[in-house]
């Protein structure tokens, strides 16, 4: 899926609204005041996931953790 794709499948659910908080190239996606899906501007994708999810996704070898912002 490329990044249409993927703003079109966030921007379908309920209330979900596109910023840009860290510049243009990448596209932040919320609810509210959270953000649970973040497409940088490299074209690498974040998300936010049930624990469950995380385990499942992380193990299988089909996601890694989000890096960390350096202070």
């Amino acid at each position: 899926m490329d990044r249409a794709g993927v703003g079109e499948v966030c921007l379908a659910l309920p209330g979900a609204t596109r910023d840009h908080p860290f510049g243009p190239g990448h596209d932040a996606y919320k609810v509210g005041d959270k953000m649970f899906a973040l497409i940088g501007a490299e074209g690498g994708l974040s998300f936010k996931v049930s624990d469950i999810a995380y385990e499942v996704l992380t193990e299988a070898g089909r996601a890694a953790p989000a890096p960390r912002p350096t202070p």
